[in-house]
């Protein structure tokens, strides 16, 4: 059964309570998740605006259980009076942006090839694959984007998993003694020009990593764009539209 029905069905159907969520001990909310789902780890328990509703953070899904720990249910809280606001997004905007923070702070500054300017206005994080079309024309974009003060740092998502083509062309690329060039070259057909990896263990490591953060991240494909807000975008866009994006979604 799926992690997330098995802990809802098992929070509805169990006789465990977790008792009063204003005063919560995570580690007793923990230890009763664990009960019911072991694979389940608690991130967090906070209030919401609404009067006796918690918000739930386990293993990357936003919930929402009542104070007396009876009910946890899943979906989406909007803020109708806030015009419609996604609150669950902008959870897992937050959730978003600290995964990449953290990954970002453990594997130090080659984590992440950025391509533009250290001063550019604003960031956004490209998760890319060397054999996917719309990742070739989303690079093609970049020049324009640097020009519009926006620099694009890019994560590593080869869809067909370690060991394939794909993994082995993006390690070559991170082990690239100028690994900025390097993407542009693999992105543009001449994958052939970029020096081969006498040492890929490093790398290797480096884009595992990207691959665990992917799953964090909740990616399904290629090119993935991370705004400076936390919001996701699956997809190509040309250089305009998705400057407007970038702008609409920057950081608060």
């Amino acid at each position: 059964m799926n992690t997330l029905i098995k802990l809802i069905s098992g929070f509805v159907l169990s006789a465990y309570a977790v008792g009063a969520w204003a005063d919560v001990d995570e580690k007793v909310l923990s230890s009763r998740l664990q009960e019911i789902a072991p694979e389940i780890e608690l991130e967090s328990v906070q209030k919401t605006d609404i009067k006796g509703i918690y918000e739930v953070v386990a293993s990357g899904s936003v919930m929402y259980a009542t104070e007396d720990g009876k009910y946890l249910f899943y979906g989406d809280l909007i803020d109708l009076e806030e015009g419609g606001v996604n609150l669950s997004e902008v959870a897992r905007a937050n959730m978003r942006l600290a995964a990449i923070a953290e990954a970002a702070e453990e594997e130090g500054d080659n984590f992440f090839i950025r391509i533009g300017p250290d001063d550019a206005d604003h960031t956004v994080v490209v998760y890319t694959d060397i054999d996917c079309s719309y990742c070739r024309q989303l690079h093609r974009e970049i020049p324009k984007l640097n020009e519009k003060g926006i620099a694009v740092e890019y994560g590593a998502f080869p869809r067909a998993g370690i060991g394939s083509d794909s993994y082995d062309k993006i390690v070559q690329v991170w082990c690239a003694d100028d690994p900025g060039e390097a993407m542009g070259l693999a992105l543009n057909g001449r994958m052939r020009s970029v020096k081969e990896c006498e040492s890929p263990e490093k790398f290797e490591a480096i884009i595992n990593r990207h691959l665990v953060l992917v799953e964090e991240l909740r990616l399904t494909g290629t090119p993935a764009l991370i705004f400076e807000n936390g919001a996701l975008m699956p997809g190509y866009l040309p250089a305009d539209a998705l400057a407007q994006q970038v702008e609409f979604n920057q950081a608060d």
